[in-house]
């Protein structure tokens, strides 16, 4: 569960969520859409949360609690980078964005050894998460330190790294195939549109070539790829798991896991299918979780 801290007072009760909006000095007063923090806004201890988060996702600035010219630099920056709406403004929708990438960084950063991540989907439950990890939703609560079972998509989980048998799931001949079938496309010009050799690929359209060969009908964007399949921690990755980014947008992209850390994918215009590393700091920020799609 994320609570949005951004000119708004969050409480809880019983489970439910009651958001009471208060407007700051500088704020515009309006609607739900209108800006919360925006560029002028004096001293002001919610712009120093803002900047501490833009802090902790990469950015650097100083948390002066001015909302001046380098803070309105990294919000556009970021909403650039998230696919968000371009004004410079922190309103709710950046708002909520900023929170989750800040706090999707921390978890990374202070997530135990005996824990991996899991990033919620809008489709996805307590008790689902749990089921699908086959822990316990107290566990779950516990270990995240959550008052209610109460899940925001986008955010992530940490995940008892026991919790789950992903070695014995699925199909290992089929993800040994997917793996194999999207080699032999390395070189493949990339494509928007693209999903066969002859034509070239885009991301998705090499996931979804290579799992067709393999006997796995897929959807066709990356979006509806991330709905299907197993989700897999990132401490339980294996080959033919398939990895998904938020690069400008909720699950934009999409590869395949070949092992040792390397994936295969086809990246953008200009570029050719080929093998990039899940270390590389461009894709270890923007990965938000995994599936195995060997068993459908």
């Amino acid at each position: 569960m994320i609570l949005l801290r951004y000119g708004l007072a969050t409480a809880v009760f019983s489970g439910v969520v009651a958001v009471l909006v208060a407007i700051a000095p500088g704020a515009l007063a309006g609607g739900l859409g209108d800006p919360i923090l925006a560029p002028g806004t004096p001293d002001h201890s919610e712009v120093v949360i803002a900047q501490e988060d833009l802090q902790a996702i990469g950015y650097g600035i100083v948390a002066d609690g001015q909302f001046g010219p380098a803070t309105e630099q990294a919000v556009i920056s970021f909403q650039k980078q998230q696919g968000l709406s371009v004004n410079g403004l922190i309103d709710q929708e950046t708002g909520n964005a900023l929170t989750l990438a800040a706090s999707a960084q921390q978890r990374r950063v202070s997530a135990p050894a005996s824990t991996s991540l899991y990033t919620v989907t809008p489709s996805d439950t307590m008790a689902s998460v749990a089921q699908t990890f086959h822990t316990t939703v107290s566990a779950l609560l516990s270990l995240n330190n959550l008052p209610v079972p109460v899940l925001t998509p986008g955010e992530q989980l940490l995940i008892p790294a026991t919790a789950t048998n992903h070695a014995t799931a699925g199909d290992p001949a089929v993800r040994s195939a997917i793996v194999a079938d999207a080699l032999k496309q390395i070189g493949i010009p990339y494509h928007w549109g693209g999903a066969s050799p002859a034509t070239g690929f885009d991301c998705s359209g090499l996931v979804q070539y290579a799992a067709g060969l393999a006997g796995i009908s897929l959807p066709r964007t990356s979006s509806a790829q991330f709905q299907v399949g197993v989700p897999v921690p990132a401490s339980a990755l294996l080959p033919g798991d398939l990895l998904f980014f938020n690069t400008y947008g909720w699950a934009t992209h999409v590869a395949i896991y070949v092992g040792g850390g390397q994936f295969v994918d086809a990246p953008d215009s200009g570029q050719v299918v080929h093998i990039q590393s899940l270390s590389n700091s461009y894709w270890n920020a923007r990965f938000i979780g995994a599936k195995d799609v060997s068993g459908l």
